[in-house]
Parts: C-alpha cells; sequence; structure tokens
C-alpha cells in the first residue's frame, strides 16, 4: 500500500498485515533514501510522510503487543 494510511485503517489491521506493511515501508524508505541521495527522486515530502506512517504502523503494533489498545476502546 503506498497511498497514505490514516489511523482508522490502521488500526483496522491484523497484527501479520501490520508487520508485512512496516517490512514493506522499510524496504520502500531505504529505496527512497537512496534515490535521494544520487538525487534521482525529487520528492522529500513523499520520504517525510512514509516515515511518519512507518511510525504510525509502528506505533500502533506497539500498543497491541502492551496491551494498551483494548484500555482505550474501554474509555
Amino acid at each position: 500500500m503506498s497511498a497514505q494510511m490514516t489511523m482508522e485503517e490502521v488500526r483496522k489491521l491484523s497484527r501479520e498485515e501490520l508487520e508485512r506493511e512496516i517490512g514493506q515501508r522499510r524496504l520502500d524508505i531505504a529505496k527512497m533514501r537512496l534515490t535521494i541521495h544520487l538525487q534521482k527522486e525529487k520528492d522529500i515530502a513523499r520520504f517525510r510522510r512514509e516515515r511518519r506512517t512507518l511510525a504510525r504502523l509502528s506505533m500502533v503494533l506497539h500498543e497491541r503487543g502492551m496491551g494498551l489498545e483494548t484500555q482505550k476502546k474501554a474509555l
């Protein structure tokens, strides 16, 4: 999924889907970092958006690992 995801969409993903998406985003970011360094990629904003999306995915995965997601639903 190359489009930016909302938090609602991220929270709907299963653990396996989150892990797969995180792995794919990390690969994409590494490739973008290289192309930016080689001055082939001009869209720096896209790089930032991808990093933020990766951070969102990682946060949700971490929350689930700590059991925080169920606490938020109860509030």
